[in-house]
């Protein structure tokens, strides 16, 4: 389930060498699209009626039940549908770090990832290395 999914996620940063344990998370969690647009009968994302409200509803008050103590962790709800790169868009206003990781919630690392590697080599080459991304296939169970 995407709980799951979730914990195992953010478990697998301990791979992230050199990240600051106390790193913050953000969970952005997008809204609902309206019923019979494009990305509801194209795509099928759950359109915008009482029942996904309030299966939505309860979602992100699990999450928030399930993170309370980790400190962390910020679970980011938004009640209009934003699409991928607009929510994170959105995440990014809160974000104080001058790297960040964007993940989604079925991208768990496998593997050790040497992030001081990784931002020397982006200090040292900034017109090479603006944005690393992992290959997902590679990356991922």
């Amino acid at each position: 389930d995407m709980m799951t999914m979730i914990d195992l996620v953010i478990k697998s940063f301990v791979l992230v060498e050199g990240l600051s344990p106390s790193a913050p998370i953000y969970i952005a969690i997008d809204g609902l699209v309206e019923e019979g647009s494009f990305y509801n009968t194209k795509h099928g994302y759950p359109p915008n009626n009482e029942e996904n409200r309030l299966k939505l509803d309860t979602y992100i008050r699990d999450l928030r039940i399930r993170y309370t103590n980790d400190k962390r962790v910020q679970i980011l709800p938004f009640m209009n549908f934003h699409m991928h790169n607009n929510l994170i868009k959105r995440a990014m206003e809160l974000v104080k770090t001058k790297y960040v990781y964007v993940i989604e919630h079925d991208e768990a690392f496998i593997r050790p990832i040497n992030q001081t590697a990784i931002m020397h080599a982006m200090e040292e080459y900034p017109s090479v290395y603006r944005k690393v991304e992992f290959t997902r296939n590679n990356n991922t169970d």
